[in-house]
């Protein structure tokens, strides 16, 4: 996934449409790790 990112950048250089999909990458792990947090705070 992180080697597709900058394989797509370095070949369209169309950096802005490469910015938004990293952004979304970065809040889908950070959405993944919330969940986890919460349902750990539920079983503990």
């Amino acid at each position: 996934m992180y080697l597709n990112f900058y394989n797509d950048d370095s070949m369209n250089c169309n950096r802005s449409r490469n910015l938004k999909e990293l952004i979304l990458y970065k809040n889908y792990v950070a959405s993944i790790c919330a969940i986890f947090n919460i349902a750990y705070m539920l079983y503990v």
